[in-house]
C-alpha cells in the first residue's frame, strides 16, 4: 500500500503533521491507482503514535518486502 515503504525500503520523516497527512494523502492515492484498492484505519488522536507504530512493525514483518 506504501510504495514509499515498499518500493524504496525506507521510512521518511516529516517535519509536521500537515507534511505527514499530505504526503500520507499522495501516497494513498498513488496506492489506489497501483494495487486498486486502499485499506484504512481511521483512530483517534490520542492513538496515533500507537497505529503508526504497530502499522510498521506489521510491515517490517511481511516477508514479501
Amino acid at each position: 500500500m506504501f510504495s514509499f515503504l515498499w518500493d524504496k525500503k525506507n521510512i521518511t520523516i516529516f517535519h509536521s503533521l500537515d507534511e505527514y497527512t499530505q504526503n500520507l494523502y499522495k501516497e494513498l492515492a498513488s496506492s489506489e491507482n497501483k494495487y486498486k484498492q486502499i485499506l484504512l484505519e481511521f483512530v483517534n488522536d490520542y492513538e496515533l503514535g500507537t497505529a503508526i507504530n504497530d502499522r510498521i512493525k506489521k510491515i517490517s514483518l511481511n516477508k514479501f518486502i
